[in-house]
């Protein structure tokens, strides 16, 4: 599934309300948020006629109305929580003004209630006393906005902000309360700084009662000006199937508006594809393919692993688990190299639901689409994961396997399913074993990444890296290229339908000679941490590609030191 995008308008003060929406929209977005003060000092200024033309104006653009925040910015001396009841009165009827305009200007709007110095503590009432002025003025209003479609999210506010609902813990505390259709609550990544918990088993747990999500880095600036890792959040939300915005709040505008507008979609939708499966893509252009369809999610990767091709390939934007958006995709293709994966051991102990659906109901899907639209050859990534501890090594493809793993024993599936689609359905398939891939463009900024992309991080930075375990437990480490030509190979050798193979090296590498190899390189000693082993992790790993050899013509052409040393040139440069 994909993210519907908006984005907040205040950034573009300077501008029309028909050129910030041409902007918004130019720079991809689909939906525009609105600050009211930027229509009208007062909600009641803003005429009818006005309201339809604002619709007019965002519906010619090809925007919708995402809803209102800042609410209470103008028009001065309004407070919600304050002691005297004829100001909060008058406070709560400019929020039912409000309700109203958010209601005229367009459907399935929200009203983003933060507006932290009009409803903190003041006039020497305690916070107890302030939050409860909110709820009872919350609660009155909700009915009028349950009848206009208009849901008021209570945000929850950052301890230097405000003290009335500082976590959405509160917030959701006060929508149950209530319990209207009229009251939800929303995440915001800046607001959010104070949360002990984790952000995205926040979203997790309250998601029942989010409508709108904002996003901005946690000091408040443009997504992708720090280094907020948005992708934990965003797989909550589409493991949810979340249906709402995701809109862009920034409060910094000094780069100015296009920039900031540009910049931040870039990065949220930097996940277009894993860099073995750019790879692959660099691989078929170079040897001339006519055609090259990339599909993906969003879910992992980076859109820069594409950026040098992006204009030589279609890209869509589909989820594997739909069959109905990849089925005319992957229709009449001569090869489908199945890369699209959550490739990760500890994540999918720590979080198997997400794994499971792409990594099991995922590959069927497109197993099921490449019979139906009868693709040629499909080759699927397997994992070496799926042979667990074994006493024997190199690891050969007929020992049974023995996965350790929610991963491993989903990417074991696959190859099953792999088998029987070509036994029974007649869809031509081979499935390759990767051994621990790395090279550049591997996504080193979550705590799933690959332990070299890791490595690389921390070397260019000059911190120690922490090692699982002692250090000692060896990995057939297998350069990028090399992978990405086994699956050429894989695709066009004759009579190996229905088979498995190794995709490694055949070598065997400890983390501490990684490790050791790169202060080498570099000319420094920065020893290691060590933390205890993970849970799932296999301690020995290493390849017998005597098949791939004999079947495929496999040929690895990097050795370890010079993969790694044009891995860690690519990270320099990338920096």
């Amino acid at each position: 599934m994909s993210f519907r995008h908006a984005m907040c308008n205040e950034a573009f003060q300077a501008y029309s309300f028909a050129d910030t929406c041409r902007a918004i929209r130019k720079a991809g977005y689909t939906g525009i948020e609105i600050a009211p003060f930027t229509l009208a000092e007062s909600p009641l200024e803003v005429t009818p006629a006005q309201r339809q033309e604002y619709r007019r104006v965002m519906a010619d653009e090809g925007l919708l109305f995402a809803g209102l925040h800042w609410l209470m910015a103008s028009p001065k001396g309004l407070h919600v929580t304050a002691p005297d009841g004829e100001l909060r009165q008058r406070s709560w009827n400019h929020i039912r003004h409000l309700v109203d305009l958010c209601s005229d200007l367009g459907p399935h709007g929200v009203l983003v209630f933060g507006s932290p110095k009009q409803r903190c503590t003041t006039g020497g009432l305690t916070r107890e006393q302030a939050t409860r002025n909110y709820v009872d003025g919350l609660a009155a209003i909700a009915p009028h906005a349950a009848g206009r479609g208009v849901p008021i999210l209570v945000e929850a506010l950052p301890i230097g902000q405000c003290d009335v609902v500082q976590t959405l813990e509160e917030a959701a505390a006060i929508v149950r309360e209530i319990a209207s259709p009229g009251v939800a609550t929303m995440f915001d990544v800046h607001n959010a700084v104070d949360e002990t918990l984790p952000h995205a088993e926040l979203v997790d747990s309250y998601f029942d009662l989010i409508r709108h999500v904002h996003v901005n880095e946690l000091d408040g600036r443009h997504c992708g000006a720090g280094d907020y890792d948005f992708k934990p959040v965003f797989e909550v939300l589409r493991r949810r199937r979340y249906q709402g915005w995701i809109s862009l709040e920034a409060f910094d505008f000094t780069p100015g508006p296009e920039l900031l507008a540009n910049q931040s979609l870039r990065h949220l939708e930097r996940e277009r594809a894993g860099f073995i499966g750019s790879a692959i893509v660099r691989s078929l252009l170079r040897e001339g393919a006519r055609k090259v369809v990339v599909i993906d999610n969003l879910l992992s990767g980076r859109e820069s692993n594409l950026e040098e091709v992006r204009s030589s390939i279609d890209f869509q934007r589909a989820d594997i688990r739909n069959f109905e958006e990849i089925a005319p995709l992957i229709a009449g293709a001569a090869v489908v190299f199945h890369e699209a994966a959550i490739p990760s051991v500890p994540r999918s102990i720590d979080d198997p639901v997400p794994s499971h659906e792409v990594n099991i109901d995922g590959t069927f899907q497109v197993l099921r689409a490449a019979q139906a639209g009868r693709a040629g050859r499909l080759v699927y990534a397997a994992s070496s994961s799926a042979y667990g501890d074994t006493e024997v090594l190199p690891k050969v493809e007929t020992m049974t396997p023995c996965p350790k793993s929610p991963y491993a024993l989903q990417k074991l599936v696959g190859e099953y399913y792999s088998r029987i689609f070509a036994s029974v359905f007649g869809v031509e398939t081979v499935a390759l074993r990767y051994f621990n891939v790395y090279g550049p463009r591997q996504d080193p900024s979550s705590p799933y990444s690959g332990v070299l992309s890791l490595f690389m991080k921390a070397i260019l930075e000059r911190k120690s890296p922490t090692i699982f375990g002692d250090g000692e437990h060896s990995r057939d480490f297998t350069y990028v290229e090399d992978v990405a030509a086994l699956n050429l190979k894989a695709a066009r050798a004759p009579n190996v339908s229905g088979k498995l193979y190794n995709g490694g090296n055949g070598g065997r590498i400890t983390l501490n000679q990684a490790w050791n190899l790169l202060q080498q390189i570099e000319g420094v000693h920065i020893p290691a941490l060590y933390g205890p082993p993970r849970a799932g992790d296999v301690r020995d790993s290493q390849a017998d590609t005597t098949a791939a050899i004999r079947d495929l013509g496999h040929d690895p052409q990097f050795t370890f030191e010079a993969g790694m040393r044009l891995t860690l040139d690519w990270y320099r440069n990338a920096r």
